[in-house]
């Protein structure tokens, strides 16, 4: 039997496909259209506001699931790369574990230098990475985040299904609420965790519908929390300092030690006297792996005090796709 091909799509996207500490970051070295904006949170702007079926294309299903996480490589004027992060949930303003899956991919596949440290543009600011080496293969990278700070302490959310709700809020290049697992009587663990996806997602909505979130500085960065960091004692690593899993909605939760939110965590914790600088701190995921940070210094960001966070962490190259699309597919860019 002989089948009828389709016409070719114009949409025909190259992708590098990474993870890291099992969450996966879906690079998008070529077939982007041009973004305008001059820097990449106006690109971002670009892509959110005229391009979101690309976001919807790639990372729900059939194509992607949901956890899939996509990072567009785009021109930048101040830095190597830039990099838009895309997600099931929406447009991240920084993303940890998606630097190490860029930096590894591009690095691996000859698109940046070997032989020096490297900087990508984010809508949050500049980020300098290096990757190690072992061979042809970067087994880790390291990478000086955008500065770090406590936003407000002892915050109490009212939540319905649990009634109130304590934690800190803080950036870490994204804005989240961190909350200690056992306060709400779970742990981070299998066990505990689909009590935690759903709680998460309750005590963002809950929290972002009361209060904003902003910036003194930069006013690209979201004005809402974009996940809820719960974390308890470490559960596989025995030299972490503590395990977390980050959820930002019913279908996303972070399978890493999530960057950002690591970020975070370590100024809160400098905030509270507990982490002091050059101190290491190992985070694990809810998957196994272990980010190691640091703070290496310390900053002023508006009135807020912050710290200069160092992360490390790895990444895998699972592959390269092409993706396009049949023009006769009925559901389109759009997905489910």
């Amino acid at each position: 039997m002989r089948y009828a091909m389709a016409p070719p799509s114009q949409l025909r996207l190259t992708t590098i496909e990474s993870h890291t500490c099992g969450h996966p970051t879906r690079v998008v070295v070529d077939g982007l259209p041009s973004f305008a904006g001059a820097s990449v949170a106006e690109q971002r702007a670009c892509a959110r506001g005229e391009f979101d079926h690309l976001r919807t294309f790639l990372c729900r299903e059939p194509r992607g699931h949901g956890a899939m996480y996509a990072a567009y490589v785009v021109p930048s004027q101040v830095a190597d790369v830039g990099v838009v992060f895309a997600s099931q949930v929406g447009y991240d303003d920084m993303c940890g574990h998606g630097t190490i899956g860029v930096v590894t991919a591009l690095c691996e596949n000859g698109r940046l230098p070997r032989d020096r440290p490297v900087r990508l543009e984010t809508p949050a600011g500049v980020v300098t990475a290096e990757p190690h080496w072992s061979g042809r293969r970067v087994e880790a990278v390291s990478f000086d985040s955008v500065p770090a700070f406590l936003y407000e302490r002892d915050v109490s959310v009212q939540v319905p299904e649990v009634g109130e709700v304590r934690g800190d809020v803080a950036f870490g290049g994204n804005w989240y609420l961190y909350v200690d697992a056992a306060t709400i009587g779970t742990s981070v663990d299998a066990a505990g965790l689909p009590a935690l996806v759903r709680l998460g997602a309750a005590i963002k909505e809950a929290r972002n519908g009361v209060a904003e979130v902003v910036h003194p500085l930069h006013a690209q960065i979201a004005r809402s929390l974009i996940g809820v960091s719960f974390y308890g004692p470490p559960q596989r690593d025995p030299g972490a300092d503590q395990i977390n899993v980050v959820v930002e909605s019913e279908v996303f939760y972070d399978r890493s030690p999530c960057g950002t939110g690591t970020c975070g965590r370590m100024a809160v914790l400098h905030a509270r006297g507990k982490l002091a600088v050059g101190a290491e701190f190992r985070n694990e995921g809810i998957a196994g792996g272990t980010f190691s940070g640091s703070i290496a210094g310390l900053a002023r960001v508006g009135p807020f005090a912050a710290v200069q966070p160092r992360l490390t962490g790895s990444a895998w190259i699972m592959g390269e796709a092409q993706w396009t699309l049949d023009p006769t597919d009925p559901l389109g860019t759009a997905g489910w």
